[in-house]
């Protein structure tokens, strides 16, 4: 238990989780702004322990029943929603999907097509994610330097029918994407990583991940102004 966002985040420091049932009007900090924090923490330590790297699943749990409210919390990186009064078969469906053996920390459902039709780029959360703005105008000028080569290896996967190396390049840019809150272009890296690793027995859908390929170099390219004019320091968070 945890009598607010910033004890939830003291908790998910000391000890692992499998489930999180977060709250989402909390005092000192709220259920949104924990959740962001901790998935900023475990975005870094993904950058170390790599594909052994597992993150804990949050359900929101909330009495802001209202339109858009849940496309908030996924946005923030929950992976699912529970409106209050809480129904016992509402909580027990969400953690069903959660904790399905399928599930991993990418398992959130799709936003609406709406949410996610502008270009997505917050770079100003970003910063307050790492706590070092310096640092992070490092990381953009590295992302930067490397954008072709990201898309080269999407590319050349493809073009090979090398299933393997395009989940891999789709995983690593999507993870560089999620330290720029790049939430649109993150998305579809994290399908085209998916639609790469068929379920036991499936076949890879070629053409789906021509179409996603597709419109994450179109996303990507309209997210390269934006970034280019913060490596040069013409942008300021």
């Amino acid at each position: 238990m945890a009598n607010n966002g910033a004890e939830a985040i003291d908790h998910f420091e000391q000890q692992p989780f499998d489930l999180i049932l977060m709250d989402v009007q909390m005092p000192v900090m709220g259920g949104i702004e924990a959740t962001e924090s901790i998935r900023a923490r475990e975005m870094r330590r993904s950058w170390v322990m790599s594909h052994e790297f597992k993150s804990v699943s949050i359900i929101a749990m909330t009495a802001n029943a209202m339109e858009g409210d849940r496309e908030l919390c996924l946005e923030a990186g929950m992976n699912d929603y529970v409106a209050k009064p809480v129904k016992p078969q509402d909580l027990y469906a969400a953690i069903d999907r959660c904790l399905a053996p399928e599930s991993n920390e990418d398992s959130a459902p799709s936003l609406p097509n709406a949410t996610l039709s502008a270009t997505s780029l917050d770079l100003t959360a970003a910063a307050r994610d790492l706590g070092d703005r310096e640092l992070l105008l490092t990381m953009a000028g590295m992302l930067v330097a490397e954008w072709q080569q990201h898309l080269g290896w999407i590319t050349t996967s493809l073009r090979n029918r090398e299933a393997a190396q395009l989940s891999m390049g789709a995983h690593t840019l999507k993870s560089l994407l999620a330290m720029f809150h790049a939430e649109k272009a993150r998305r579809l890296a994290l399908a085209i990583e998916h639609a790469a690793k068929p379920a036991a027995g499936g076949e890879v859908d070629w053409s789906q991940c021509i179409r996603l390929a597709d419109a994450l170099a179109e996303e990507m390219e309209r997210l390269k102004p934006e970034m280019d004019r913060f490596v040069r320091g013409e942008r300021t968070v």
